[in-house]
């Protein structure tokens, strides 16, 4: 028996007949080792990972910040503009107020101070002309003289000018009467068709004259400039205005400026 344990017995342990010995350790230790290092790198991995694509995200944020108001890249409003795009001057961008795609995305100015959102129209001009048309006479500027079935129409269709209704709460918009040997009097037609002479607005509905050179008559050109404000925003914009000619000495035109939503 002291010799089997003196000769045998060790070797017979290191072969590893079910017995634990220092081989089975390290081999062991090693194998830990191996899956300590591949853990940690597996962790770092996945750090990198999450570090890239917060990085990613924050480059994305500040190149759609930088290029907000562009075609490719339009801002809901003007005000969504300048509150993201701090200290930007007022000017001509891209909005979306419907967003989705920005396809069908608008050109307006827009006006820093107060961040308005001002629609052009597409044609803002009726003609300075003789509208005299062989009797006394109302005539309205772009759907009659102009011959403009629609009336005013502007760079925004209707659905996205809808949705500037829903996303303002005030508006505005100013209108230029030219007179020569005219008085300045004169009517609106609003977006719901609805018709009103400047000095008979509805409740809600106010108008401001800016200026007024039409009560001369001296074979000159003059104008009366007025600026509408409203908080029925489904009145706006203006779709046409009115004029009552008297004679055939009258000349007339007219300017509408951009509708303005804040």
């Amino acid at each position: 028996m002291s010799g089997a344990l003196a000769g045998n017995f060790w070797d017979y342990l290191n072969t590893g007949h079910n017995m634990k010995g220092p081989g089975y350790y390290r081999q062991r230790r090693s194998a830990e080792n191996h899956n300590d290092i591949e853990s940690i790198f597996k962790e770092n991995y996945r750090v990198f990972q999450n570090f890239d694509n917060l990085w990613n995200r924050v480059m994305d944020d500040i190149v759609n910040k930088k290029s907000l108001g562009t075609k490719a890249n339009p801002a809901t409003t003007c005000a969504d503009l300048f509150r993201t795009r701090k200290g930007l001057s007022s000017g001509d961008y891209w909005i979306d107020p419907n967003e989705g795609s920005s396809h069908d995305a608008i050109l307006v100015h827009c006006n820093a101070t107060n961040y308005e959102t001002c629609v052009y129209a597409k044609q803002p001009e009726a003609d300075k002309d003789v509208w005299f048309a062989g009797k006394p006479s109302f005539l309205w500027a772009f759907k009659e003289y102009m011959d403009e079935p629609e009336g005013i129409s502007y760079a925004a269709d209707l659905v996205q000018l809808k949705m500037m209704r829903l996303l303002s709460n005030t508006v505005r918009q100013n209108i230029t009467l030219h007179c020569k040997n005219s008085n300045g009097d004169m009517s609106i037609m609003t977006d719901e068709n609805k018709e009103y002479e400047f000095n008979s607005l509805p409740r809600g509905m106010r108008s401001k004259t800016i200026s007024n050179g039409c009560s001369i008559k001296d074979n000159q050109w003059h104008s009366r400039v007025v600026e509408i404000f409203s908080d029925n925003l489904r009145g706006f914009p203006v779709q046409d205005i009115g004029k009552f000619i008297a004679t055939e000495t009258e000349q007339v035109g007219v300017t509408v400026g951009p509708v303005c939503f804040s």
